[in-house]
């Protein structure tokens, strides 16, 4: 089915700015901070078209933007004053002086709640009560914590304690079913049912890789199902990547397959070097050093042609995907069981939904399913025009 795709031109890049880095978008995408490099270590924050704010050489600066895109919030070192102290700006405009040096955990709570933790170097941060929690300026400590949190790749939320009572604050600004928490509970188990009432959940059916050694490949089995045949499975960093529909029976995941001439030549190289290892020191060099000057991962033209020939196919459950990518990620299940991939190609990012190809782009950001619209929205770079699309 074709997809109809709504273009909106949200801002111009200036090249005074400096190379982007980064991309801060609000969770409906009509709102943005750019984070440009103009120079090593050196960090400008742009806001509504103007810089609002620009570091020293690698000085860390925690900003934050609020839920509805309006207000953009960051947090400097004080100058000058002989004592500890930090200062917070909003939209450019200094709002509040913090007494101590480092403002670590740093997010809007609300729209209009902005809070953060406080310390400074000279106390000892393991004990507890060094750390100040701050709510718009209160110092709330002793009521109030929070902590950011990854819930997978690409998202975050934050998890809040408010007297006795928790939550989970979710990176499009909804929370979760407050919980209570029992006294003396750590924060690493505010969510436990275990900790409060001693009876441990039973644990949900995650997706499992079966490996076969002699045919050095993999499959994902879940629910009864069994995918594909991998030679891998992207990691994505090193933590697998798994996304589950909304009533948990379906999982995506993005297989990894070479070309089969260079899984042959990877088969040689593996072969070669193990007869190597029992031959003699100076014909075991003889043959070693042409070997590592062709499959050495930073100037073999070996390696490069076989991680050339590499392709990532996303995987729904059983069906795999007929086109498989220079590189895909990010991929996700709207709520009607269709799956959202980012993939790259020679002509750069596009976002795919069920194995539709929407246009490409120089960059895509921010790759979501709004319930208001009912459809998938993202970020794009085109030249040096920002675009918010929306396809449905």
């Amino acid at each position: 089915m074709a997809r109809g795709y709504r273009v909106e031109r949200l801002a111009d890049v200036r090249p005074e700015w400096g190379p982007i880095r980064h991309v801060m978008a609000a969770p409906d995408n009509t709102s943005f901070a750019l984070i440009a490099e103009p120079a090593e270590g050196v960090h400008r924050v742009v806001f509504g078209g103007r810089v609002i704010a620009e570091t020293g050489p690698h000085e860390i600066m925690p900003m934050s933007l609020s839920f509805d895109g309006t207000k953009l919030a960051v947090a400097k070192r004080g100058r000058g004053r002989g004592e500890p102290t930090s200062e917070i700006f909003v939209n450019g405009e200094k709002r509040y002086d913090v007494p101590f040096e480092t403002v670590y955990r740093f997010d809007w709570l609300d729209d209009e709640r902005l809070a953060w933790s406080a310390w400074n170097t000279d106390d000892l941060r393991a004990k507890d009560d060094t750390i100040h929690y701050f709510v718009n300026g209160e110092d709330v400590t002793g009521r109030l914590e929070f902590e950011p949190v990854l819930m997978d790749r690409m998202r975050h939320a934050i998890h809040l304690k408010e007297g006795d009572r928790a939550c989970v604050i979710y990176d499009d600004g909804s929370r979760s079913t407050p919980v209570t928490v029992p006294p003396g509970t750590d924060r690493f188990h505010w969510f436990d049912p275990f900790w409060a009432t001693g009876e441990r959940p039973e644990r949900p059916e995650r997706p499992e890789e079966a490996w076969d050694g002699a045919r050095r490949s993999v499959r994902v089995r879940y629910r009864g199902v069994s995918g594909p045949i991998f030679d891998g499975i992207e990691s994505f960093g090193g933590m697998r990547q798994f996304a589950l529909n909304a009533d948990g029976r379906r999982a995506a995941y993005v297989g990894i397959r070479y070309s089969g001439v260079a899984r042959a030549m990877g088969r040689a190289v593996g072969a070669s070097l193990s007869r190597i290892e029992g031959e003699p020191r100076g014909l075991s060099k003889l043959w070693a050093w042409p070997m590592a000057l062709l499959f050495n991962p930073y100037m073999g033209i070996g390696h490069a042609y076989i991680e050339g020939s590499r392709r990532y196919f996303p995987v729904d459950h059983d069906r795999e995907w007929k086109k498989g990518y220079r590189f895909a990620s990010d991929h996700f299940y709207t709520p009607h069981d269709e799956l959202v991939v980012t993939a790259s190609g020679s002509d750069g990012l596009r976002v795919v939904i069920d194995e539709d190809e929407g246009p490409p782009f120089a960059a895509v950001e921010n790759v979501r399913h709004l319930a208001a619209e009912d459809a998938v929205c993202y970020l794009a770079a085109k030249g040096d025009e920002i675009l918010r699309i929306v396809a449905r």
